[in-house]
């Protein structure tokens, strides 16, 4: 597992996800095997991927997708996406071989 992989994720989470919304909301990190791949989601309750204010320099998905790239070529990514259910938010997923090493 790459250093620091998930931690510009998390981040953006709660900035731009649950630091927005007046209630708050959670911030769940989770890995599991999916055949030949290692899963890392981020996933927050926030306000999602819509109503996000456009006024980031997108740096940290970009690290993440450049280390990535990097590390594993096009075999390993990073997906955003709204997620799914009534409490709305965003899920971050990264996809990393587990046949290779960082």
């Amino acid at each position: 597992m790459p250093t620091l992989l998930l931690q510009p994720l998390v981040e953006n989470a709660i900035k731009h996800g649950l630091e927005p919304k007046v209630d708050g909301g959670r911030l769940l990190v989770s890995a599991s095997r999916e055949g030949a791949d290692l899963v890392l989601t981020v996933r927050d309750t926030g306000v999602g991927l819509s109503t996000v204010a456009n006024d980031g320099t997108h740096f940290g998905v970009s690290q993440v997708r450049e280390r990535l790239a990097t590390l594993y070529g096009d075999v390993a990514g990073l997906t955003l996406a709204p997620a799914d259910g009534d409490e709305g938010g965003v899920v971050a997923t990264v996809r990393i071989p587990l046949n290779r090493t960082a």
